[in-house]
């Protein structure tokens, strides 16, 4: 089991992410908990119609995959996205995303 600590900054409150995450863990347990905060009724869904619940089935797909660099091209997509729906900013993700691949998750 990997446990996530996902840090929004200084003024925002710590949450702890539980799940066995294969690729980009901290930045999973940033955005699935900021997610889930700003749009409660998101479910993880397939369809794009509904962003919030696209980025969730995402993060959940990709840790399916047995290829890195698809999981990297992934994570790079849904960090953006997550920057347009404002629920981090470019500075968290690169942060975030520098933390992982310090680590090895990548």
């Amino acid at each position: 089991m990997i446990y996530v600590r996902a840090e929004a900054g200084k003024n925002s409150k710590n949450a702890m992410v539980n799940k066995r995450i294969k690729y980009y863990p901290n930045v999973i347990g940033f955005i699935s908990v900021r997610l889930k905060k700003k749009f409660p009724k998101a479910k993880p869904n397939e369809s794009q119609e509904n962003m919030p619940a696209y980025l969730l089935w995402m993060m959940k797909e990709m840790q399916k995959f047995d290829d890195s660099v698809k999981a990297g091209r992934w994570i790079g997509w849904i960090m953006a996205h997550a920057e347009v729906l404002g629920i981090m900013t470019n500075k968290q993700s690169r942060r975030l995303a520098r933390m992982d691949c310090k680590r090895g998750f990548i």
